[in-house]
């Protein structure tokens, strides 16, 4: 995308939405206060809504390809569930691995984030489900 395809309007009000969701996440939304934290949350997210959970219930699948240690993701993965929003379930495919889950925390966390969201989005912008 370049500049010609976006109106200098649209893109400051692109960006000042942007600026005030991440703001309020900073102040209320302790899960993704943090970059591993961001990632393990959308990554968690999209696998719990995801039509096909077996393929990726592993701790690989989880925290492959995310660019940042093992180390520091399991670190912030035992942060979660020692602040109760996961707990961990044994893989289905290898028993000797754990695999987080989300708990009602979670959800509610995910859904007070998404309304959020999209309460700062519709102040400049008419939300339209697409299909």
């Amino acid at each position: 995308m370049n500049k010609e395809e976006i109106s200098l309007l649209d893109f400051l009000e692109i960006v000042d939405s942007l600026a005030r969701l991440h703001e309020w996440e900073a102040k209320n939304f302790p899960l993704i206060n943090s970059m591993t934290g961001r990632a393990l949350y959308y990554r968690i997210a999209q696998r719990e809504l995801s039509d096909d959970k077996l393929s990726s219930n592993t701790m690989k699948a989880l925290i492959s390809d995310s660019g940042f240690s093992e180390k520091s993701l399991r670190n912030r993965i035992n942060t979660m569930a020692e602040e109760n929003f996961i707990s961990f379930s044994q893989n289905e495919v290898d028993a000797r691995s754990k695999f987080p889950i989300p708990k009602e925390k979670f959800f509610a966390a995910m859904y007070l984030h998404a309304s959020q969201a999209k309460r700062i989005l519709e102040k400049n912008f008419i939300l339209v489900k697409k299909g």
